[in-house]
């Protein structure tokens, strides 16, 4: 998203596109550039940017003009001011913020991808629905984990689902934590894999029922990519669930239309 329309009176959270890496004897907090305070656009982080922070900083925008407000990708609205401490902190940041960005999620459907290529091409018998279900997978992939790249890693968004791994107030190493978020995440995905053991195990030659896998694809896979926008839309002017478009039917995260690609798999391999 390049550009967004700020309505009068609203706030959203907004990040910046660069990067950050303060050694642990400074600190930085930010300010509002003057010819932005000029229109009513009020910003403001929460809190100092600590010693020893890593990461994208989380603005909160609020519109206080009466009029909406345009507010375009890479324009600069803040600046960050810096200082230096006088002695070395006792305890540097290293709080659920630090290099925030997520790339669990975008893994998740790459790793059920990876397992369902290695029982595609370790199947006996090999047929047209063979590369059809390859076809499928991939394409299922590359559309869950592109939409996760583009609205989670590059935005540099902070998914509080996931703030227990860098809570040091919880027990145990944040490595171990990591540790044990990363098994998790592959046995569930071993489970999702499931239905792909099974084709090759009882992989069928191409009849009707590959024809309805592959429409019903189509339908899932365009299904998502709707319901995701009607959300991103939504998420433009709102803070809150969202009850509009394909997303009010689908609900998070696009159940109705990621259930029809098992559906379709299923069909893959009946009789």
């Amino acid at each position: 998203m390049d550009r967004l329309i700020l309505p009068p009176h609203s706030f959203i959270l907004a990040t910046t596109e660069e990067y950050i890496k303060l050694p642990s004897t400074l600190t930085a907090f930010v300010e509002g550039r003057s010819s932005v305070g000029r229109m009513g656009l009020f910003i403001q982080n929460a809190g100092w940017v600590d010693p020893g922070f890593e990461g994208q900083i989380t603005l909160e925008l609020y519109n206080a003009n009466n009029l909406p407000i345009m507010l375009e990708r890479g324009r600069r609205v803040c600046q960050l001011v810096i200082a230096a401490l006088d002695g070395e902190p006792t305890s540097p940041y290293s709080g659920k913020y630090v290099g925030q960005k997520n790339a669990t999620d975008v893994f998740w459907p790459f790793g059920i991808w990876l397992v369902g290529v290695f029982h595609i091409f370790n199947a006996d018998n090999r047929s047209a629905s063979t590369l059809i279900l390859f076809i499928l997978l991939t394409l299922w992939m590359l559309r869950l984990s592109g939409y996760l790249m583009v609205s989670r890693i590059l935005k540099g968004h902070h998914d509080k689902r996931y703030d227990f791994i860098s809570d040091t107030g919880k027990p145990g190493s944040i490595e171990v934590r990591v540790l044990i978020n990363y098994m998790v995440q592959a046995f569930l995905q071993s489970l999702m894999s499931l239905p792909l053991v099974m084709f090759r195990l009882n992989e069928q030659p191409f009849s009707i029922l590959v024809i309805i896998g592959i429409v019903l694809v189509i339908i899932g896979l365009a299904g998502e990519t709707l319901a995701d926008i009607s959300l991103q839309n939504h998420k433009k002017l709102f803070n809150g669930v969202c009850w509009e478009g394909l997303w009010n039917y689908s609900r998070h995260p696009n159940y109705f239309f990621d259930w029809l690609m098992w559906v379709a798999l299923l069909c893959l391999q009946l009789q």
